[in-house]
C-alpha cells in the first residue's frame, strides 16, 4: 500500500487460477455499487507474485472511499476482470516507439502497459506526456521521472 496526496495504490492476492485483464470490478460485501478500477501493474509482474496493483483515487464515489477508508489487509471482496484494451508483446519484441498520455489517476492502464513494454522489448523508445491538476496527484512521478 502506498499513500500519495488524493490517490493510493492497493495490492490484491488473487487465487492462484486468477488470469489477467486490464479492467477490475470490485464487488464490496454489503455493498451495491460496483467499484470499477484499472490495473497497475503488468501481467509479467502479476505471473510472477499473483498480486493485481491498482490506484485509487479519493473520491466521493462508494467503493474509491471503502477502498479508503475501510479496506485493510485481509479485507474480502469478489474481483471481474476483463477489459480488451491492452498492449501485447511477446518476449524479446523488436524495438519500437512508444507515447504514452495520461492524466491524474489515468496513469494506472499506462503503467501497466510501460511496464509490459519494458519487460519485453527493454531497447524500446517509450515517452510519457503525464499531468494532473495538481502535484499531489502525480501518484506514479518517481517512477515517471525514471522512466522518461
Amino acid at each position: 500500500e502506498r499513500e500519495r496526496g488524493r490517490a493510493s495504490e492497493r495490492k490484491l492476492q488473487t487465487r492462484p487460477d486468477s488470469t489477467f485483464a486490464p479492467r477490475l470490478d470490485t464487488f464490496i460485501p454489503e455493498m451495491e455499487t460496483v467499484g470499477g478500477f484499472s490495473i497497475a501493474n503488468s501481467p509479467e509482474s502479476f505471473a510472477a507474485s499473483g498480486l493485481l496493483e491498482v490506484a485509487v483515487k479519493h473520491s466521493p464515489h462508494p467503493a474509491a472511499l471503502w477502498v479508503h477508508d475501510q479496506c485493510k489487509v485481509g479485507s474480502k471482496v469478489g474481483l471481474n476482470v476483463g477489459g480488451d484494451v491492452f498492449l501485447e508483446l511477446a518476449r524479446g519484441a523488436a524495438p519500437a516507439s512508444f507515447v504514452f498520455i495520461a492524466g491524474g489517476i489515468g496513469i494506472s492502464p499506462l503503467r501497466s502497459m510501460i511496464q509490459h513494454v519494458q519487460a519485453n522489448s527493454p531497447q524500446s523508445d517509450v515517452k510519457i506526456l503525464y499531468s494532473a491538476k495538481t502535484e499531489e496527484e502525480l501518484i506514479y512521478e518517481v517512477y515517471v521521472c525514471v522512466c522518461v
